[in-house]
């Protein structure tokens, strides 16, 4: 191979990295790693949370599965640092939690790979990790949740579509999303970090129903 081929076959990869797009998805069709499903469900502020990659030569934990007391940290491997915040209330019968996977080193998660990686996971107490959920009893539904995928040098490489992260259950919320480029080497894009927030409604207070309570009297009265 001469030097002017080397160059078009250079030219012609990085053309190929540059056209390869990070997509979210739910990972249909990708077979677990951990066989343990759903578990029962507890109100003890504990979550289990993992995260896996997938290629041709099949999948491979490169964090957990490990268990979480929330908020806190945990350490899912020698390099990669699961952390959940605490609950913020955002008024309104709202609150919001925030969570992280990271690098410690800044190097790309995917570097322990054995070849290809096709897609990358995320996971909160569902099939590849310890199966009990993020709780919160006073949990009515998820409104919203979005999420970051970062990479070594901290730019943002994507954004995940509002919802597709979690999932409702019984006093809390499980997550889950997975991440490919059309079949593309995910060890080009340098994945640092993916951080999601969500956000979430509540039972309101007493105290508030009560003086939405007394703003329906006074409505009332007001229209008498």
């Amino acid at each position: 191979m001469n030097r002017l081929s080397v160059v078009i076959v250079l030219a012609a990869g990085l053309a190929a990295t540059a056209s390869a797009d990070l997509v979210a998805h739910n990972g249909a069709g990708i077979p677990s790693l951990n066989n343990g499903g759903f578990g029962n469900r507890d109100i003890q502020g504990t979550a289990g949370v993992a995260s896996a990659i997938f290629g041709p030569w099949g999948g491979q934990y490169i964090g957990g599965p490990q268990t979480v007391n929330a908020p806190g940290s945990v350490l899912l491997d020698t390099d990669l640092l699961f952390t959940v915040g605490p609950s913020v209330d955002l008024g309104g019968g709202l609150r919001q939690v925030s969570m992280v996977w990271t690098s410690i080193t800044g190097a790309p998660m995917t570097n322990v790979a054995p070849g290809p990686v096709t897609d990358l996971s995320f996971e909160l107490g569902m099939n590849n990790a310890p199966a009990d959920q993020l709780d919160d009893p006073d949990f009515i539904a998820v409104v919203s949740g979005t999420g970051r995928l970062i990479s070594s040098t901290l730019g943002l490489l994507a954004t995940s579509p509002n919802g597709l992260f979690t999932t409702d259950g019984i006093g809390g919320f499980t997550g889950l999303i997975f991440w490919n480029a059309g079949g593309a080497d995910l060890r080009q894009f340098n994945i640092n970090r993916y951080e999601v927030d969500i956000v979430y409604s509540v039972v309101p207070a007493p105290g508030s129903l009560g003086l939405l309570g007394l703003a329906g009297l006074a409505a009332a009265r007001r229209r008498r």
